[in-house]
């Protein structure tokens, strides 16, 4: 039987085809090998259910997820949160140095809708260079000195309203919402400039509330009925508020006004690329100077409630350096190293915000684990302050030394993880201590309080719910 050309043509095909299929199905073996092999490093853990992995027992109670899975597996673990694949580490300073280096953000995409474009907390490198050195000139020491009498004025009016409500007159009340509208009030008048009447700030505030709530949002779909409808309905809300503020400010200001809050200074740049930059920058300082300082506040109430002896101490301490009438200064702030000890250990036992997330731009082995590009990393600033010696213990000791002098270490993000570090730094972490100082000195000064229940609030903030009562007492 005669071999024809173009049936040796075709046996040779076929021979072609057979050698690449089975060069195929190695070379997928060798890399299933190889990803099995990895996986092998990969962190211990689970990723939970398919999609949200873990995330719904996660946002229950971050704190207890994070401490008993850390105990489960020694250390360093893997899980899947907000549909990410994601590796919480293990609070070593070994561990810390290496987070703090990393510049990539591990915050979920929906986070950038809500709190902003442009916003610091939100942006990456070169942009986060230029918006951070554009929004860092609202905190240097000139300007900080500048917002203290405003400060003071409007910590004097929120107390003496509260002395002044049902709480003051000895029943109970819960104190959430009177801080929140004290907390956004201080927000508005000192960040954005702007005096509000009390109905338009309480619905900004609502308006606000609603916006933030998108953080937790686990459906980011514009469907009526949905919360993320709703939350950007809102938000628009929102801008439109502050672009009003941003217009009056702006004109204001051409007319020979004098700059005197954080918008002005944005407003009096050079290199702030249209007013979407400014708009974001509201609802982020807003943000970051709202709900932390709630957190912080209703937290320190509740530490000072829980040791009497201390607080007599601190008062005491305020009795001697202020006289409680005049114009609290920057000298003033630093003659009361008891109270801004007690602050530091209130961020320590109870962090406001107590994760920070960062994304691996390559393959990292941390902990000896291979931790894939891509993958989220989390750092843990409540699980930082338990480092500390006996760190259930509430001791503002730690942060003083023998000579009772204030000891700070803010800017040691392994040893005291409130305020984050690296290059993302919380940029205000100044003005965030002088509004706490300014709140507790003129708090110890002239009133008293009792706590009579608070409750724990673990998301998205970390903080002591409280009820109580609140009266003059000097």
């Amino acid at each position: 039987m005669a071999i024809t050309r173009s049936s040796l043509g075709l046996a040779k095909a076929s021979k072609s085809l057979a050698a690449a299929a089975c060069g195929a199905l190695a070379l997928a073996a060798l890399l299933a090998w190889r990803r099995a092999r990895r996986a092998r490093r990969w962190p211990p853990g689970s990723f939970g259910w398919p999609l949200i992995g873990q995330t719904i027992e996660y946002m229950k109670d971050p704190g207890a997820f994070r401490i008993s899975r850390h105990a489960e597996h020694g250390g360093t673990f893997k899980t899947s949160l907000l549909f990410s694949p994601t590796v919480l580490i293990s609070p070593i300073e070994a561990n810390g140095k290496f987070f703090f280096s990393l510049k990539a953000l591990g915050w979920p995409y929906w986070f950038k809708l809500v709190i902003g474009e442009t916003a610091l907390p939100m942006i990456e490198d070169p942009m986060h260079k230029r918006i951070r050195t554009l929004n860092g000139r609202a905190f240097i020491d000139a300007q900080l000195d500048s917002y203290l009498p405003q400060l003071q004025e409007l910590t004097a009016k929120h107390l003496n309203l509260w002395a002044a409500g049902k709480r003051g007159q000895g029943q109970p009340c819960d104190l959430y919402f009177d801080i929140k509208l004290y907390a956004f009030d201080m927000a508005q008048t000192v960040i954005l400039g702007v005096d509000m009447p009390v109905e338009r700030a309480d619905r900004l505030m609502r308006l606000f509330t609603t916006v933030t709530s998108g953080l937790k949002a686990l459906i980011h779909v514009e469907i009526p009925g949905l919360l993320w409808h709703k939350v950007m309905s809102c938000r628009r809300q929102l801008v439109g508020e502050y672009q009003e503020v941003i217009n009056t400010r702006r004109e204001q200001l051409r007319l020979g006004s004098k700059p005197t809050s954080m918008l002005d200074i944005m407003l009096t740049a050079d290199d702030v690329n249209g007013d979407v930059e400014l708009q974001d920058f509201c609802i982020a300082m807003v943000f970051a100077g709202h709900d932390t300082t709630l957190a912080t506040m209703q937290s320190t109430l509740y530490w000072l409630s829980k040791q009497p002896a201390v607080l007599a101490e601190l008062r005491q301490e305020v009795l001697e350096a202020w006289d409680g009438s005049s114009q609290l200064t920057r000298e003033t702030l630093g003659k009361v190293p008891k109270v801004r000890a007690f602050i530091q250990e209130v961020w320590r036992m109870t962090p406001p915000v107590v994760i920070a997330s960062r994304r691996l731009e390559e393959e990292s082995v941390i902990d000896g684990y291979v931790v894939p590009k891509g993958w989220k990393v989390n750092y843990s600033a409540a699980l930082v302050g338990q480092k500390a010696e006996q760190p259930n213990e509430f001791r503002m000791g730690r942060y003083l030394d023998s000579s009772g002098h204030f000891v700070d270490q803010t800017f040691e993000p392994w040893n005291f993880g409130a305020f984050g570090g690296g290059s993302r730094m919380c940029v205000g972490y100044k003005f965030a201590r002088d509004e706490m100082l300014v709140f507790m000195i003129q708090l110890l000064r002239h009133f008293s309080f009792t706590v009579a229940s608070a409750q724990a609030v673990k998301f998205p903030f970390n903080y002591w719910r409280v009820s109580g009562t609140f009266s003059n007492c000097l």
